[in-house]
Parts: C-alpha cells; sequence; structure tokens
C-alpha cells in the first residue's frame, strides 16, 4: 500500500513474517523449546530482519538518488 508510511509497511510486513516463521522455527525444532530459545531465536530474527531492512533502503535510497539525477540533467 503506498499509501502508508514506510513505517507502518515495516511493521506489518515484521508480524506477518514472525507469525509465520516462529511456530515453523519451533515445530521445526530450529530453536530449543524452552523460553530461553524462544527469546535467542527471537532476538536472531530480529537482527537479521534489521540488518537487510536498513541494508536494503540505503540500496534503493542510493539507486533512486542516482535514478533521479540522470532524470534531472538536460
Amino acid at each position: 500500500m503506498e499509501s502508508w508510511s514506510i513505517a507502518k509497511q515495516t511493521g506489518l510486513y515484521f508480524a506477518v513474517l514472525s507469525l509465520t516463521l516462529l511456530p515453523i522455527a519451533y515445530l521445526t525444532e530450529w530453536m530449543e523449546h524452552s523460553v530461553t530459545g524462544f527469546l535467542i531465536y527471537f532476538g536472531i530474527f530480529v537482527a537479521i530482519f534489521v540488518i537487510i531492512w536498513v541494508a536494503q533502503y540505503f540500496f534503493w535510497k542510493n539507486k533512486i538518488s542516482r535514478f533521479n539525477s540522470k532524470i534531472e540533467k538536460p
């Protein structure tokens, strides 16, 4: 939804991804079946999500800036 803010889009994407992957990780035993195991898995999940999100954000920001600079040249 282009009318939504980037924060709202990211938040919804994170929620859907979390609600999908966390049960799968639990059922496939990718995490220890304890509160500690859940917290460790979720922490790693959040860290990877943030790293990928920031990398993609700056990649596309740079790419769009270069594209816009080419458009502005006569």
